[in-house]
């Protein structure tokens, strides 16, 4: 799991800290490695290392916070929510989520905790459904951790309280522990190029 964030004002807030240098660092790597990929197909680096460098500079700076910026308020969004991520939506209720088992992260089922999030308001199930920026979930844990019953392992954005404790329910249900070790899970596997 390269973020921990799942729901749209949340997920903001994380990209967010992230071009400031804070969000998580397993997440920063990816945005890194995707984000210099994209510059050497552009022309704009030779290697990986010029392109990553070009990329942590432009963070390091704010460059890559400014230009965040400049697409939001283009795109019609409050540019002050860039600056004061306080600004953002946020939901009535925020309440720690707790593991409901003793084990290690075998696995998570992704599918689930995209629904957990649509249940709680952040999704739609039809067209017609409007959708809250401000509801969804932050999960801490990932696969290969081990984790102890009732420990805090993220915690529930909601407006009310049935979906409240259904989030509370369903997300540590998506998750399966096993008694065994797990090694944890590369951030990629391969990078197809289409040059061969």
């Amino acid at each position: 799991m390269y973020k921990r964030q799942v729901g749209n004002a949340l997920e903001v807030r994380e990209a967010l800290d992230t071009l400031r240098g804070d969000g998580p660092d397993d997440f920063w790597q990816h945005c890194l490695t995707v984000a210099a990929t994209m510059v050497q197909l552009a022309g704009v680096a030779a290697t990986t290392d010029e392109a990553r460098a070009l990329i942590s500079a432009a963070r390091a700076d704010g460059r890559g916070l400014a230009k965040f910026r400049e697409l939001v308020v283009a795109q019609g969004g409050d540019g002050r929510q860039v600056d004061d991520p306080s600004r953002l939506p946020q939901a009535r209720y925020v309440e720690p989520l707790e593991a409901n088992g003793s084990g290690t992260v075998a696995a998570m089922d992704t599918g689930e905790l995209g629904w957990v999030c649509v249940r709680c308001g952040g999704g739609r199930l039809v067209k017609s459904d409007r959708v809250d920026p401000a509801v969804g979930f932050l999960l801490t844990v990932k696969i290969g951790d081990r984790v102890e019953r009732g420990q805090v392992i993220g915690e529930i954005h909601a407006h009310d309280d049935m979906t409240l404790q259904q989030a509370q329910r369903d997300v540590p249900a998506a998750l399966k522990l096993t008694d065994e070790p797990v090694a944890r899970r590369p951030l990629f596997y391969a990078t197809i190029n289409g040059q061969g």
